[in-house]
């Protein structure tokens, strides 16, 4: 029996132990003192039920997290009375694997929650989320948008062309990870003309840092021959350090509230992240065709190619990073 077989069963017996013992009315499907663990519990669960191919902590898993954020793509899932809950949950989730990032070698790697973060309640992410968007509003009212030299030469079309050739594949000049979506985007940028920036010495590995943007791919030798290597920094990488990089050096950051607003406000070329009900950043995107009220975008994670804007769900917000 593996891992996985061997949480269900546990995860069964205590669920049935547990409504033989609880009192009627105990149970609270959406009470703000659920814990990250006792909805991944809860949806592990219902995974074994309705989507016996996906396994919890696999790159499927990540992929299943993100278009129900996305675009609500489970309807049985979508009517339970705990679906904020669950989308709370798979923010986290998900901010979470994109700060670990586990390299392409390790994709099989069962990725669960560490104590700190399966412990916290929904109210406590909420919070923290809320606290968080207090310090992006106060950057962004103090920003003066003067954009530096290298983005006045942004190349929209090279941008999107690099965007369709790759949306549904990876490139091997770069590292592919289970959250690839902000890696993808990072990608784009650079091919529109957005230079990397380096320090003087690169650190093997990758490198946690917003001051720097680069990725780098080396070969190296041993005694089972060549292979390659990849030096990053997690602004490349990484959804919220992305963000940080880019509106300290040279991006216009606009809030998009709404759907209707985004496809009103956007631009062909446009990097966007997304923003999901409890106030989690958990997804980059590209606006990649179609025109003003009816775009298109690309992205990984979950491939998208040229996928209408339209189909993201109401219940997102955005915010536009532009050069």
């Amino acid at each position: 029996m593996n891992h996985f077989s061997k949480k269900i069963c546990s995860l069964l017996c205590m669920f049935t132990l547990a409504l033989a013992t609880m009192p009627a009315g105990a149970y609270d499907a959406t009470s703000s003192n659920r814990t990250m663990n006792d909805i991944e519990n809860d949806m592990i669960l219902y995974l074994a039920e309705h989507h016996p191919d996906i396994s919890y902590g696999t790159t499927e898993y990540v992929e299943y997290l993100t278009s129900i954020l996305v675009e609500n793509s489970d309807e049985i899932l979508s009517h339970r009375s705990d679906y904020d809950d669950i989308c709370t949950y798979a923010g986290e989730y998900l901010t979470y694997v994109d700060n670990m990032q586990v390299e392409a070698s390790n994709e099989g790697e069962i990725l669960s929650l560490d104590k700190e973060i399966g412990d916290k309640t929904v109210s406590q992410v909420k919070e923290e989320a809320a606290e968080q968007a207090k310090v992006d509003r106060q950057k962004s009212e103090e920003q003066s948008y003067t954009p530096i030299a290298y983005s006045s030469s942004y190349n929209r079309t090279a941008a999107v062309n690099y965007a369709k050739k790759w949306a549904k594949q990876r490139n091997s000049s770069f590292n592919t990870y289970t959250s690839d979506c902000t890696n993808f985007a990072s990608q784009v940028l650079n091919a529109g003309g957005i230079s990397m920036r380096k320090p003087s010495t690169i650190p093997s590995g990758t490198n946690s840092t917003t001051k720097y943007w680069y990725s780098r791919k080396r070969t190296v030798a041993s005694q089972g021959g060549v292979y390659s290597k990849f030096d990053v920094s997690t602004s490349w990488i990484n959804v919220s350090g992305f963000y940080s990089y880019t509106s300290n050096h040279g991006a216009r950051i606009i809030s998009c509230s709404s759907k209707n607003s985004l496809q009103n406000t956007a631009r062909i070329g446009d990097i966007v992240q997304l923003q999901n009900s409890s106030g989690t950043w958990y997804h980059t995107i590209i606006i990649t065709g179609g025109s003003k009220g009816n775009y298109t975008y690309c992205g990984h994670t979950t491939n998208r190619l040229n996928y209408p804007v339209s189909s993201i769900g109401n219940n997102n917000k955005f915010r536009i990073i532009r050069y």
